[in-house]
């Protein structure tokens, strides 16, 4: 009897523990003061003393910074085995209120290859002046990469947000090779000034989350896969996938799943610094 009494308050115990780790909390990091504007280039050099926390289950290494009209974000992945598709997908970066993880706004930070005839066409009606020879030059080239930022969280044709553009919309760069990337951001607070904004205020409390990887949408990326970011899967096995579902081949779902680029996640509680 004792020791049947004995084995059951070892088995409490340790659905206790159990749910204890179920239960954890998100990591609490927060921002800290950025006392000028930083310079998005996708180096570090501005990030040097800036306190930079590990996510939990060792996926990628980040820091915060703000300042009055900023958000910076410093997102590095150094371990090759976490990068999966992230060439393709990007980085996307969610704001949600404390406490609660919603995917409602978000920003997905992804480079894109663009035709370099669109490019050029681009640039000349944002008022961008390009010479002859300047042309002749791009278009040695079939594509141009672009750092990409699209406001996610708006309806299409409904209330979609105006492309990011302007000395207010969010910013990005990013470098890296196939055993690690960085990318660094720049994302307005305020909402009115660009609607791609984190929406919250210096001082104030919100809940930050990063994904990537998974299955990419087809004409999600278009032109060349993007150079310098870790490729490090092929996007055949992918798009074989979803030929196959959609002729109907009849193969069992988990093989499917098996053969798809893993997603990562992963969501840190934050509080914007307060001016000092």
């Amino acid at each position: 009897m004792k020791r049947s009494s004995a084995s059951v308050l070892v088995f409490l115990l340790a659905l206790t523990g159990l749910s204890g780790l179920g239960l954890a909390k998100d990591q609490a990091v927060d921002s800290q003061w950025a006392a000028s504007p930083m310079t998005i280039d996708g180096f570090d050099s501005d990030w040097v003393g800036a306190s930079r926390t590990i996510s939990e289950d060792g996926l990628a290494e980040y820091a915060l910074k703000n300042d009055g009209t900023n958000l910076y974000v410093l997102f590095a992945i150094r371990n090759p085995k976490f990068l999966t598709n992230i060439s393709k997908t990007g980085l996307t970066v969610y704001f949600s209120q404390a406490g609660k993880k919603s995917k409602d706004r978000g920003i997905r930070f992804v480079r894109l290859g663009v035709p370099t005839d669109i490019y050029i066409s681009s640039l000349e009606k944002s008022g961008v002046a390009l010479s002859e020879e300047k042309k002749s030059e791009l278009r040695t080239k079939p594509f141009q990469v672009v750092f990409n930022c699209q406001v996610l969280g708006y309806k299409p044709d409904k209330d979609a947000p105006p492309k990011p553009e302007g000395p207010d919309a969010p910013v990005y760069a990013a470098v890296g090779n196939q055993s690690f990337v960085v990318f660094e951001c720049r994302i307005p607070l305020s909402r009115e000034s660009h609607p791609g904004g984190v929406g919250f205020e210096p001082g104030k409390p919100l809940k930050i989350g990063f994904e990537w990887g998974g299955s990419t949408k087809k004409g999600q990326v278009s032109g060349p896969q993007n150079p310098g970011l870790g490729d490090t899967d092929s996007e055949t096995p992918q798009r074989e996938s979803e030929d196959m579902l959609s002729q109907g081949s009849g193969l069992d779902d988990i093989h499917l799943r098996a053969r798809s680029p893993k997603k990562f996640s992963f969501w840190a509680d934050t509080t914007l610094a307060a001016h000092q």
